[in-house]
């Protein structure tokens, strides 16, 4: 999950870049806060499990400008993408030694604007490694991007990776079992910030591929067959529902 912080103290203003980010919205999906004013974002990066891949800052913000605030984002974040927005101000000596990658200035045309949108976040993507997973297939070794995971399991010796079906039909020569050396608690503390949950204590699902939860089953989408279906134990079914709510919050 890619975490973008926007700040302006325009509500308006902060609804429109938001809805020009989405635009851009890849298989990740982007979890975006917005904030008002830079004393309000700089409470909450002071949480030290906070991320920040991104973010757009308004150079006139009241109280705390966005030039000190961006100090203070590039101490904590040394490679996140930066970039100011502003209607009148220029950059300035101490805008420039935070690095920004844009100077946005509000008066773009829609079209400008979306182009520049469109090249910070992809500035974001090279920034941001997403991790893959490394398996073994019989004795060859393979990497796994996150988008080709169904759900991973537990096995005797590490963990067996389920993997969607359009993986298994470009790799036709991978027919067998998908395993890691890697215990499932070890793969989690990798992914879980991407989109994966434990909706039991003996397997993690890609929420991506959930077309449905009941009380005490998780469907999920595999095109080559029927829905994949997987009991939810009692004691992951809240967290579970919510990390779920909260995934597809954010990605819409």
């Amino acid at each position: 999950m890619y975490n973008i912080l926007i700040c302006d103290d325009n509500i308006e203003y902060l609804k429109y870049l938001k809805s020009k980010i989405l635009i851009c919205e890849s298989d990740i999906p982007f979890n975006i806060k917005e904030f008002t004013n830079g004393e309000s974002l700089i409470r909450y990066i002071s949480n030290k499990d906070i991320c920040c891949d991104m973010v757009i800052l308004d150079v006139d913000l009241p109280g705390i400008d966005g030039e000190r605030v961006a100090i203070s984002i590039r101490e904590k974040y040394p490679n996140s993408v930066i970039a100011f927005c502003s209607g009148v101000r220029k950059p300035t000596d101490n805008s420039i030694k935070v690095l920004p990658y844009r100077y946005l200035y509000k008066e773009y045309r829609d079209e400008k604007m979306s182009q520049e949108i469109n090249d910070i976040i992809n500035k974001m993507f090279e920034n941001v490694k997403i991790p893959e997973v490394l398996a073994h297939h019989y004795h060859n070794q393979i990497r796994l991007n996150l988008k080709d995971i169904l759900f991973i399991e537990t096995s005797k010796r590490g963990s067996e990776i389920h993997a969607i079906s359009k993986f298994r039909d470009k790799n036709k020569d991978i027919d067998g079992k998908i395993l890691s050396d890697k215990n499932l608690d070890e793969i989690y503390e990798k992914i879980k910030n991407y989109g994966f949950e434990y909706a039991n204590s003996s397997y993690i699902v890609n929420l991506q591929y959930i077309k449905k939860i009941t009380n005490n089953d998780v469907y999920l989408i595999n095109a080559r067959k029927e829905d994949e279906i997987l009991p939810i134990s009692r004691s992951k079914i809240k967290a579970f529902k919510k990390a779920f709510t909260d995934y597809v919050g954010k990605k819409y």
